[in-house]
């Protein structure tokens, strides 16, 4: 039940990142002091650590048509150690707060974490058996994304603090990607 709950969630806030974009106008002008104004940029990038916990792959959108303020992000990643693999899908919304080119982001959000075959715990805070197939951990992100003025290659840090087994752990990222008008 707790599954299927997570899964309606995630269905309303893909469907929501899609009708975002069919509704929100394509280009806004503005003058050159205004530097955040020049389109909602979306952005795909490669993640190492961070929401997707190993590496994965994200889509990130702006809800208006500002290149700060609120949006969010989906992914999916993957990874496969000692027989057991790991399948995540992180979705957060997140507030980047800056001009031009250089943000602040802060996000807020959860995994779910998937897995296939025997989990032995995290080293971090003990290694135990668990026989949990799918899991949902609040994830949150502190970071610097630097996001080009019109498209190019984007990249960003986060020191992404999370709750797994019901202990706080200190988690980091980084990200590589392109970003679109």
């Amino acid at each position: 039940m707790k599954a299927y709950k997570f899964t309606s969630l995630l269905l309303i806030a893909v469907s929501s990142l899609i009708f975002s974009n069919i509704t929100v106008a394509q280009s806004v002008t503005t003058n050159k002091a205004d530097t955040t104004k020049i389109g909602r940029p979306e952005n795909i990038y490669f993640e190492l650590g961070s929401a997707g916990l190993f590496f994965s792959l994200n889509y990130d959108t702006r809800f208006t048509n500002d290149r700060d303020g609120l949006g969010g992000r989906l992914g999916i990643g993957t990874w496969k150690s000692a027989g057991t693999t790991f399948v995540t899908v992180p979705f957060q919304f997140n507030y980047l707060i800056g001009r031009q080119s250089n943000f602040l982001e802060l996000g807020a959000g959860a995994t779910l974490l998937a897995l296939n075959g025997t989990y032995y715990g995290n080293p971090l805070i003990g290694n135990r058996v668990t026989s949990v197939s799918t899991t949902v951990l609040p994830t949150t992100t502190i970071g610097y994304r630097h996001q080009p003025y019109r498209h190019g290659i984007d990249f960003g840090v986060s020191i992404n603090p999370m709750l797994l087994d019901g202990t706080f752990i200190p988690y980091f990222g980084a990200s590589v990607g392109y970003t679109f008008k």
